[in-house]
């Protein structure tokens, strides 16, 4: 017997609502009902939403779909094995072992998709007359009944695959078939209905481009909107009435051979892509990945997002957007992203000023914790590119901890790179430093106490923890396995950290002329490196996602003889050899040690007097000095005066 064959005598045997009480579920009387609504156990459901017939389930809520099959092992977690076995017991059907052997095809060839593409297609317009499926098309916003959602699945040939004797792997799937540019079909991705198993499967043998039957149209325009997935590209595209050129990817399978192809063909033609993907961290993450790849191929990309009527950051997908506003509105909310870049002035800008101005209000100060300093900065670190710059010993690394610190304690994410010291280094000067009867060399040597969980003062550091983040940016040189922070990377993680913590992160570069330039960037001198690491900071990290981003800076050897009555010139000079760091710092701060004071005043053994002074201060024009006595062994800063 075929497992299709044995599907079918079960149903004829055995009503779905019976193998739903069998799996513990109390339902209304159903004897002699088409169809029962109930609350739907997949999803947290106030209202029944679930319909239940004799030979399948739809819920209008979760859109999950299946037989008796399906819900034996979606709801009970049975294997596809102990479903079966189960089945053949309640519907008293023989159980063969025939059943045990089906496999999974590979890569599939042409003739083969396209004939599953055309089965599939006909069974799909077969079950809108049995079945509830047009309310999946429904609750995606794709009709608004059964007419316009057969007309809807004609006219991107869409199907579902219910076939459990052949291709099993794609049962219970929505085919989605890929055409060339003459709209032959070339390849199909295939998304579960049912919930059971794997969310997506593909004909294999390499992702394609979705909707290349518009290249004629992109090259016309010279751009085109890249979305993620099928069905976003095809909400755009019926919101858009096909006015746009917008192709899909899939979103973990960028990188394939037919879509690099593709890219790199548009991007020597100088389209402009415009890269709209899911605002979550995995869309965020292709997102990049996209726009790498078409750096690469030399071409220009931005990465976009929607913004709603009320002008605000929308922060669902396509479809979602589809569904909540509608096409009509969808369309618009396009268009604007499209205006924005596509305009000669600043129309954009102007229209969309409020939710500009809200979420800019929105994006946090980052205090020192030195009451002093932050009355000077106006308060903390705001958004943008901050530089402390000093000598050697002057207590850079220490200050910037102790702003990490913080900030961490006060549950704002802060993003520590460094370049020099080791994480283990630095947390063992942070344990040390709040953690009474330990020390740093004790956890350098690797004598931490037995109880060290159980002392006065680790509980502040687990709360640090949560918060604080530090990343060995040069651990790439030494371990091939690991990650070279290049901004590139440190871009990367702060979007990450923004996405899973709401707010964008507190950036500490510690320090930049110790960052990795690329290759090309190697054979420049160090004043070019430099200067292009800061712009590149500023643009991608601090503008370009909302950080504020304290980079550390060494300084010239002229700066050892600064002094109380040097003039701002000749303090701002000190960052000279080390390309336009003046210039391009929203604040510049620079860490002196004042010799004259400390040969009037005295001082302990392991101290200096050290200046922090703000040299340039672009947030609110205020510039000053603030003297402390600093304790270079314990790491603490005591403000003079």
């Amino acid at each position: 017997m075929s497992l299709n064959t044995f599907m079918k005598t079960v149903k004829e045997k055995l009503d779905l609502r019976e193998v739903v009480e069998y799996t513990g579920i109390k339902l209304p009387n159903w004897r002699n009902k088409k169809q029962i609504l109930i609350r739907c156990p997949f999803h947290d459901d106030t209202n029944p939403s679930l319909a239940l017939y004799h030979d399948h389930f739809y819920c209008f809520g979760c859109r999950m779909f299946g037989d008796h099959l399906t819900w034996l092992q979606k709801y009970q977690g049975l294997s596809f094995n102990d479903a079966i076995k189960t089945l053949s017991q309640l519907a008293d059907i023989p159980y063969s072992l025939e059943f045990e052997k089906r496999k999974a095809s590979k890569s599939l060839d042409l003739p083969t998709i396209r004939d599953i593409v055309e089965k599939a297609h006909a069974k799909l317009l077969e079950l809108f007359e049995d079945y509830t499926l047009e309310h999946w098309f429904i609750d995606r916003g794709f009709a608004k009944n059964e007419e316009e959602a057969i007309s809807f699945a004609k006219k991107y040939r869409l199907g579902v695959w219910l076939d459990r004797d052949n291709f099993p792997e794609f049962y219970g799937h929505l085919i989605i078939p890929y055409f060339n540019e003459n709209g032959e079909v070339v390849w199909f991705n295939a998304r579960n209905l049912t919930g059971v198993g794997s969310k997506y499967r593909n004909a294999g043998g390499g992702t394609h481009v979705y909707n290349v039957q518009v290249k004629d149209m992109i090259l016309e325009k010279g751009y085109v909107l890249v979305v993620e997935g099928e069905l976003d590209t095809i909400s755009a595209l019926e919101a858009t009435k096909g006015s746009i050129p917008i192709i899909g990817v899939p979103g973990g399978g960028w990188g394939s051979e037919v879509i690099r192809d593709f890219f790199k063909d548009l991007a020597r033609n100088n389209v402009e892509f415009y890269i709209l993907m899911d605002p979550d961290e995995a869309g965020c993450r292709h997102a990049e990945n996209l726009k790498r790849m078409i750096r690469d191929f030399g071409g220009f990309s931005e990465v976009v997002q929607l913004i709603t009527p009320e002008n605000h950051f929308y922060t669902g997908d396509i479809n979602d957007a589809l569904k909540e506003f509608g096409k009509e509105t969808l369309s618009q909310m396009i268009d604007d992203i499209l205006e924005r870049y596509l305009s000669i002035g600043d129309v954009w800008f102007i229209k969309h000023l409020p939710a500009l101005v809200e979420e800019r209000s929105k994006r946090p100060v980052y205090p020192t914790g030195i009451e002093e300093i932050d009355e000077l900065l106006g308060g903390g670190y705001r958004e943008g590119l901050h530089i402390i710059g000093g000598i050697t010993s002057a207590g850079k690394t220490s200050l910037a901890l102790r702003i990490a610190v913080n900030n961490a304690f006060e549950k704002r994410p802060v993003l520590y790179i460094t370049y020099e010291m080791s994480q283990l280094e630095l947390w063992a000067r942070i344990i040390s430093a709040l953690v009474k009867d330990v020390s740093y060399l004790d956890i350098k040597q690797g004598n931490l106490p037995k109880n060290f969980r159980s002392l006065a003062g680790w509980e502040n550091i687990e709360k640090i923890a949560e918060y604080l983040k530090i990343v060995e940016g040069d651990c790439g040189m030494i371990n091939q396995y690991t990650t070279l922070y290049t901004v590139e990377e440190i871009e990367a993680e702060a979007k990450k950290i923004k996405i899973r913590s709401g707010i964008a992160p507190l950036v500490i570069v510690d320090y930049i002329q110790r960052m990795p330039a690329n290759e090309e960037l190697k054979r420049k001198d160090i004043r070019e490196r430099i200067d292009f690491i800061i712009s590149s900071l500023q643009t991608r990290v601090a503008r370009g996602i909302g950080c504020p981003v304290i980079a550390l800076s060494s300084v010239s050897r002229s700066s050892y003889e600064v002094k109380e009555d040097t003039g701002i010139e000749r303090k701002l000079s000190a960052f000279k050899e080390s390309g336009g760091i003046e210039f391009t710092g929203y604040t510049v701060a620079l860490l002196w040690q004042d010799t004259k004071a400390e040969e009037a005043e005295g001082v302990e053994e392991n101290e200096h007097i050290i200046v922090f002074e703000v040299l340039k201060n672009r947030e609110n024009g205020r510039i000053g000095q603030v003297k402390f006595r600093f304790n270079y062994k314990l790491n603490t800063w005591e403000v003079i005066g």
